[in-house]
């Protein structure tokens, strides 16, 4: 049965994870995960598709609070405090209180949604500026004003017609990847990679390669999640987060065996069905998921 090998949050989109035991969800998928990003001086989203270094950018907590660690040559990186959490020495957050936002308020864009931000004070963006050689902004999302998931794909699948929210993730709430796809992918490859190039937020093992391409309702225990869609892989996994190199691999290689309709496939994407009054459920390292059901033939694959 597919078990949870680890468990991921990324607090910044586009920057480092943080491996944790629990991942406590709610509404928008795993709490607080891409809750904040940067944004360029036209309020457009900045990835680390187009600014590799951002992937140095890397994520801590200390006695409560969300810290974003920026190196700096030759010296101690400079550490940001981005908020004040709970439940974070072992999980992501379920509160959130945000502790270097201005007054501002922004419109900021991605992917073509415009949703409502709050914008980073002048040091905290100095900071990130000068480390990534261009004009940047850290902004966090307000949560007034919900972004809804990509639809086109839950419409084809038993939960057509519902709507979900999500943060500053690309589409949907969450990725899971199973840790046999990535051994067969590092069967293939010359230098084997690590499952961080993928950022996954939920790893399984005791599946078959690539079993999760067809998981559609995953639960574990009262815990219910539906895969939507397989994610198309963009150049990020090309991406060493130490150095913010950029190479080939790997998906050069994933191209040769797992390229489908709309690029190269790699994981599931996942939306979570939130309870009827609204209290965060919980993930567990180690916990067993039991797939209820697979998905339509019609939904994207290779």
């Amino acid at each position: 049965m597919p078990t949870i090998q680890s468990l991921h949050w990324y607090p910044v989109k586009s920057c480092g994870g943080l491996e944790v035991e629990k991942l406590h969800f709610n509404k928008s998928g795993p709490c607080h995960d891409r809750s904040w990003m940067l944004v360029d001086d036209d309020a457009h989203y900045l990835t680390a598709r187009t600014l590799p270094h951002m992937l140095r950018l890397t994520p801590l907590v200390q006695n409560g609070v969300l810290l974003l660690s920026v190196p700096v040559a030759d010296k101690v990186p400079e550490l940001l405090e981005l908020a004040a959490v709970d439940n974070a020495d072992d999980a992501n957050p379920v509160n959130m209180e945000p502790l270097c936002l201005s007054d501002q308020r922004l419109a900021v864009e991605i992917w073509g949604d415009i949703c409502e931000a709050y914008v980073a004070n002048d040091k905290v963006n100095r900071v990130l500026s000068d480390f990534l050689g261009r004009s940047v902004r850290l902004v966090c999302k307000a949560a007034d004003k919900p972004r809804p998931v990509e639809q086109d794909y839950i419409d084809t699948t038993s939960l057509a017609g519902q709507t979900f929210e999500v943060g500053f993730a690309d589409a949907y709430q969450a990725l899971i990847i199973g840790q046999a796809s990535l051994d067969a992918l590092n069967e293939k490859l010359s230098q084997p990679l690590p499952m961080s190039r993928f950022r996954p937020n939920i790893v399984v093992r005791e599946s078959e390669a690539f079993a999760e391409d067809s998981w559609h309702q995953i639960e574990s225990d009262d815990l219910v999640m539906y895969g939507v869609k397989r994610c198309s892989r963009c150049a990020i996994p090309t991406i060493d987060p130490e150095v913010g190199v950029v190479s080939k691999e790997p998906l050069k290689t994933l191209a040769t065996f797992r390229k489908g309709d709309r690029g190269v496939m790699f994981g599931q994407n996942l939306v979570y069905q939130a309870r009827e009054d609204g209290q965060a459920q919980t993930l567990s390292r180690g916990a067993e998921l039991v797939v209820k059901s697979l998905l339509p033939d019609s939904a994207e694959g290779v």
